[in-house]
């Protein structure tokens, strides 16, 4: 035992390996995971076979370690040193070690049989594209670029990073040079190499550096589906004409053809397959991409430059995820952060068919609310858990529920025709559909939470809009309150002072303006039977805001009117899958093995049929656990929203038309107090020319600083000078001073008051005209006062 482990080691002077741990295999070589000699860090040993060192000159053989020194990028497997294995002298490379395998063997997994996730896929794109490009711009074509040779590590902080590896095809080459030598691998290949290379053809052609863009295409493609994107019948290494037949021949802008049978026509395909879970938002720009780089005229694929620029802008573009509650669909969309809320509701309008003007976005519980040309980059940042949730304001739009395309396992094979070959195949492809239906019982549980979650915001919705409705109609309390308090402030003024003109009308003649003021007796009634109707309407709309109060808020109508009848996380649906996605799997590896020794025992053969038998029962399960209850239940629920967000109509309808009328009493409210100070200005006028002239009348007759306060009625004011003794004017006199102290008194309290009002206005929004003057001023209260007080 000790000499088999013996003879399994390998050295160089600084590192040792064992050729049984293995990491993979190439036509040129192995490559082993090794250790320094001294420190035990651990490290990749490329090992070149007895092959490649017979067939290929010395100066070919050095080529990868020559390109390997001159490139240096995180994406790109490092090259530590190149040394001499101790006994056969051969040259090694000592390598970065990816401790997280291949490309390839992920995509083997039957986990990612359909490809790998959304966030997973453009990691792989953003890494392979950014050393791809320090590649050309150090004048390097790779030549065999595929998944086998992408590996993956990981950072110090745990996130994934993919790398180049397998440089041996590798070679310089200028912008405008060309090559002639055949490398890489069938299916990635582009198909003038493939014609020279598979076929044998003498077709006298020399190729370009954008031979990689056909290969990262086909790369790209396999990554983004788990399938190759170009399928003859039979598969490309059987079916070697087929395959030359599709690449050359397919369409322009077409990213994959297939052959469903033998000698049977190609189904071309400018879009993704359904199987894919890359989101549409995502699809939609990088399907271009795709069919940019795969195409074989060499005056219609793309430049470096040319992938480089769109692969970039796309990674760039902001990610938001938007909820629809009409559909129960969860949306990707990419867009530039620069772009605006416009553009943002244009692109949401093209994948939920919901137009512009219809579309109510939430977030964290509030209406989304942003400015017109606030740029993308501002806005909240959003996951699938957390999305923008999208309510339409057309019930129209309220559809049926979006189910994910899902895979179903194959029907049962157990009385076909079956080998060990067939039985892993056929295994790999349940498990494959296992885990596709295990991903769709996930998306259903969101989407179900996040109808939950829409429901919950949009309530919160209603309270926050009942709260501001509540304020405004405050603050529309408090107008009335003040155009009410004011007009009987002014009343009060307009009955005292224009009881002292009538009283000083009685010792001189009255000037016109006198009869003028009597007017504004029929406008303050009608003003006060103005502001009764403001005050009754506004009590009716605050009844109506306090009966919707009490149902949305400590009620909780709305809220009740929605029956929650879909599954929950307590049902552990996607536990059950989870459990049932990897006992398949367990059971393809050992199919696999099983497949590999290709003789079983008899104890391994009835194992064998007891975990076939098994994968029949677990694929039953799953089957029914998604059809009858995740999507039945998914599908109850959304349907319950749907019915929920119907019967809301009615408290948005209310509520909008509270604020609308809120609204307009506020309006109405400035209206009045507008009219009303322009009221008070030309009273105030009219009352100054008054007062100036009885002043120059009462001058002459020697009683002008003397005045008296009487009560008539408006309608009896004595608008003649009558003739008078000296001893009445004398009495009068005497009675003007008696009353004139509790003139001054009743002045200062209004005064007091209109300041008070004033400050009240304000504070609810009143502003002070053109000239300084408030509703009912300082200075036009105090004008009064000293009218009234001059001597």
């Amino acid at each position: 035992m000790n000499r088999g482990l013996g003879q399994s080691m390998r050295q160089t002077p600084n590192y040792v390996w064992s050729t049984n741990d293995v990491l993979g295999q190439g036509a040129t070589g192995s490559v082993y995971k090794g250790r320094h000699r001294r420190n035990g860090d651990e490290y990749a040993i490329k090992v070149f076979n007895s092959f490649n060192y017979m067939a290929r000159p010395a100066e070919i053989r050095t080529r990868e370690f020559d390109v390997l020194k001159k490139v240096s990028h995180r994406n790109i497997v490092r090259l530590y040193s190149v040394e001499e294995e101790v006994t056969s002298k051969n040259s090694v490379i000592i390598m970065e070690l990816c401790t997280a395998g291949s490309l390839f063997n992920m995509l083997d997994d039957p986990e990612n049989m359909y490809g790998l996730p959304e966030d997973g896929f453009k990691l792989v794109l953003r890494d392979i594209s950014a050393g791809m490009n320090h590649l050309r711009e150090k004048g390097i074509v790779h030549r065999d670029l595929k998944p086998g040779n992408i590996m993956r590590s990981w950072e110090p902080d745990g996130s994934p990073v993919y790398k180049l590896t397998d440089f041996g095809a590798a070679r310089e080459l200028d912008d405008n040079e060309q090559f002639v030598s055949l490398y890489g691998t069938e299916e990635y290949l582009h198909p003038d190499i493939y014609e020279r290379a598979v076929l044998r053809k003498p077709a006298g052609k020399t190729f370009a550096a954008t031979v990689d863009l056909w290969s990262m295409g086909v790369t790209l493609y396999h990554v983004a589906t788990g399938q190759l994107p170009f399928r003859p019948y039979g598969g490309a290494r059987r079916n070697k004409e087929t395959m030359f037949r599709i690449t050359t021949e397919k369409p322009s802008g077409v990213i994959s053809g297939v052959q469903q049978y033998e000698n049977g026509q190609i189904d071309w395909s400018r879009e993704l397959p359904k199987t894919c879970r890359l989101s549409v938002g995502f699809k939609t720009y990088f399907t271009p991409i795709l069919a940019g780089i795969l195409e074989c005229n060499p005056h219609q694929i793309w430049t470096f430059e040319q992938y480089f620029a769109e692969v970039n802008e796309l990674l760039e573009k902001r990610a938001v995820d938007v909820y629809s509650a009409p559909s129960g669909a969860l949306h990707k969309i990419y867009i530039s952060e620069a772009s605006t809320h416009a553009s943002l509701q244009e692109l949401i309008a093209e994948q939920t068919d919901i137009r512009s003007s219809h579309q109510t976005l939430y977030f964290d519980g509030e209406l989304l609310q942003v400015e017109a040309f606030q740029p993308v980059k501002k806005y909240p940042r959003t996951t699938k858990t957390k999305p923008l949730i999208l309510v339409s304001t057309n019930v129209a739009d309220f559809q049926s529920i979006h189910i994910p395309h899902t895979c179903k396992p194959p029907k049962d094979k157990q009385h076909s025709q079956s080998s060990l070959e067939t039985d892993a195949n056929f295994v790999k492809v349940c498990s494959s559909t296992l885990f596709d239906i295990k991903k769709s019982v996930e998306y259903l549980l969101l989407v179900q939470t996040l109808v939950r979650l829409g429901v919950k915001w949009f309530v919160n919705h209603l309270h926050s809009w009942v709260s501001r409705t509540k304020v405004l109609a405050s603050e529309v309390q408090s107008k009335v309150d003040c155009l009410k308090a004011s007009l009987e402030i002014f009343e009060e003024h307009y009955n005292r002072e224009t009881a002292l003109l009538r009283l000083i009308c009685k010792l001189a003649p009255a000037p016109t303006e006198v009869n003028e003021l009597k007017l504004f007796f029929p406008q303050i009634t009608e003003r006060n039977k103005q502001l009764r109707q403001l005050r009754t309407d506004f009590e009716n709309v605050s009844e109506v805001l306090r009966r919707l109060e009490k149902a949305v808020v400590q009620d909780k109508v709305p809220l009740q009117v929605f029956v929650d009848e879909g599954s929950r996380e307590s049902d552990r649906l996607v536990e059950k899958m989870e459990v049932i996605a990897n006992r398949s799997r367990d059971i393809y590896k050992a199919f696999r093995k099983h497949k590999h020794i290709k003789r079983l025992s008899s104890h391994e053969e009835q194992v064998h049929r007891f975990d076939k038998q098994q994968l029949y029962s677990i694929c039953d399960t799953a089957v029914s656990l998604f059809t009858e209850k995740s999507v039945p239940g998914c599908k109850k629920m959304h349907k319950e929203s749907n019915a929920w967000f119907t019967n809301i109509k009615e408290f948005q309808t209310k509520l909008a038309d509270a604020e609308a009328r809120l609204l307009t009493l506020k309006e109405e409210c400035d209206n009045h107090s507008e009219q009303q100070l322009q009221m008070q200005r030309i009273y105030r006028n009219k009352l100054n020319v008054a007062e100036s002239s009885l002043d120059e009348s009462m001058s002459r007759l020697s009683i002008a600083s003397h005045t008296s306060l009487l009560e008539p009625k408006p309608s009896s004011w004595p608008l003649t000078h009558k003739s008078m003794t000296s001893k009445s004017i004398v009495d009068l006199e005497s009675s003007v001073k008696e009353t004139r102290t509790g003139f001054a008194e009743v002045r200062t309290e209004m005064d007091n008051n209109t300041r008070m009002l004033i400050r009240l206005r304000e504070l609810f929004g009143g502003n002070a005209d053109a000239n300084g003057d408030h509703y009912i001023g300082d200075e036009a209260s105090n004008s009064g006062g000293e009218t009234m007080d001059q001597d």
